[in-house]
């Protein structure tokens, strides 16, 4: 993401195709996300900062654009799991 390269949701085999792997990018989809990991005084206000440094004193979210990458699911799916539910 920090070169510009996209990335899509996808499934991958493993362990020859006995395992699949799903896997895809967390992104910040709307401003509406930004009331509490935007910059904060001015798409946080300073009471929702006040409860946010309350309830996660540690907590670096902040300080983010919509689009930003946040992380990646990644879910790993026995195949016999899948056939089973067929």
């Amino acid at each position: 993401a920090e070169n510009g390269i996209k990335s899509d949701p996808n499934i991958q085999k493993f362990e020859n195709g006995e395992v699949l792997l799903y896997t895809k990018p967390i992104t910040i989809p709307s401003g509406m996300c930004l009331n509490c990991h935007g910059e904060p005084e001015k798409e946080i206000s300073k009471e929702t900062l006040v409860k946010l440094d309350q309830l996660y004193p540690s907590d670096r979210a902040r300080g983010h654009k919509v689009g930003d990458l946040r992380g990646m699911w990644s879910v790993r799916i026995p195949k016999k799991e899948v056939v089973k539910r067929l």
